[in-house]
């Protein structure tokens, strides 16, 4: 894939009605930019997969995601793919945060390690997220 300026959620051209979240791995130099779509579907995706293999059958990958395809329905997205990781967080007892689950990323890992991955996944872009907000609203001249 040729390094484009920027990363965001487009259509499938082979696929029409479906989406896609731009990636490509390792990233082109400079690194593109990530849209405020972009940045909110990887928050879901990645959501989605770490509890997939950590507490489902960790039978599927980003590629077997739905894409929304606009920002409502990118924002419920996201709502959703924290839901079961809030209930379990209200639920959990103080020995499990310590046990080994599976992870995408090769071998076990203690469900905290995972939580906490996601907790700062959704700090950092929430936070870019935000800043980005602002800046589109100061530009488009309106409040922040």
């Amino acid at each position: 894939m040729p390094a484009v300026l920027y990363w965001t959620v487009r259509p499938q051209p082979a696929v029409p009605g479906k989406w896609e979240i731009d990636y490509d791995w390792p990233t082109g130099t400079p690194p593109s930019f990530t849209t405020i779509a972009w940045r909110l579907v990887h928050l879901a995706n990645g959501n989605w997969i770490y509890w997939e293999h950590a507490f489902g059958e960790g039978g599927y990958t980003f590629r077997d995601l739905v894409i929304p395809g606009s920002a409502d329905a990118a924002s419920r997205y996201w709502e959703d793919s924290r839901a079961e990781i809030t209930t379990w967080l209200d639920r959990a007892t103080d020995g499990e945060p310590h046990q080994m689950r599976p992870s995408h990323l090769g071998p076990p890992r203690r469900v905290l390690d995972t939580v906490l991955t996601l907790a700062d996944e959704q700090t950092h872009h929430g936070a870019e997220i935000g800043t980005l907000r602002d800046l589109y609203r100061s530009r488009a001249g309106r409040p922040v």
